[in-house]
């Protein structure tokens, strides 16, 4: 299973939301006055925030350098994060805190792919912990996982009558029909792996039964994979979707 990492930059990541624009931002790029004006603007401001992983680029990577696990695919300055750790949860929570008073209204979540690579009962809890008390902490706002798949089928399968979760709003999935082939530069890109392909689709249908917005995030400039991805969402109720020709969002 990929590892879900975008690195978002000033460059906001737009998602047309019926009637409503959801842009994620690196909150460290931004002001509370640019915030402000966003949002008057009609926007919904989301930051970033990987609470899965540290990158020895952030300037909180000495703080957290003590609870790295295993290095990221594809990120070499990456490591997931402990959130079995108290100090790891408070962090995430603090930083939950700084983007909210930033003026966003919610938090883009990265890298709950974390259970996928060190799974246990205890990393499971870990991560509806940390999302639970973001969302206590903050006195609400709007939570959207990235990717996660491995988290979200366990909460799934512990919710048989689709009532959903409290402490998510919406989750973007990578790839469905494209596939990111190399890294490299603004990235190369080809189209998703039909295994791949109906295995993220069935995914994000059941996603949608449990109360929780979709999205797609797609890597493409064929017009002919645009107009299956938009097909898709229209016929399948998918909340909304993104298509960038960059892999540097």
């Amino acid at each position: 299973m990929a590892a879900y990492k975008v690195k978002l930059t000033t460059r906001a990541k737009p998602v047309k939301v019926k009637g409503r624009t959801i842009l994620a931002i690196e909150p460290e790029d931004y002001t509370k006055e640019q915030v402000k004006a966003l949002r008057a603007a009609g926007y919904t401001v989301l930051g970033y925030l990987s609470i899965g992983s540290v990158s020895n680029e952030r300037p909180y990577y000495k703080r957290l350098e003590p609870y790295r696990l295993s290095r990221l695919p594809d990120w070499k300055h990456e490591w997931y994060l402990d959130l079995r750790e108290e100090e790891a949860r408070k962090w995430c929570v603090e930083r939950a805190k700084e983007i909210k008073d930033l003026g966003c209204v919610g938090w883009w979540i990265d890298n709950t792919d974390l259970l996928e690579y060190h799974d246990s009962r205890e990393m499971y809890a870990a991560i509806t912990t940390v999302l639970q008390d973001i969302k206590a902490a903050c006195g609400g706002g709007y939570i959207m996982i990235n990717g996660g798949q491995e988290y979200l089928d366990r909460l799934m399968d512990a919710d048989p009558k689709h009532e959903g979760f409290p402490w998510i709003n919406g989750v973007t999935q990578e790839e469905v029909y494209s596939r990111i082939k190399s890294y490299s530069g603004k990235g190369r890109f080809g189209t998703q792996t039909k295994k791949q392909h109906e295995e993220y689709k069935k995914h994000m249908r059941r996603v949608k039964r449990h109360k929780m917005e979709t999205f797609l995030l797609e890597y493409t400039e064929s017009k002919t994979l645009i107009k299956r991805i938009k097909a898709f969402c229209k016929t399948y109720g998918m909340t909304g979707y993104y298509i960038a020709a960059d892999v540097n969002l």
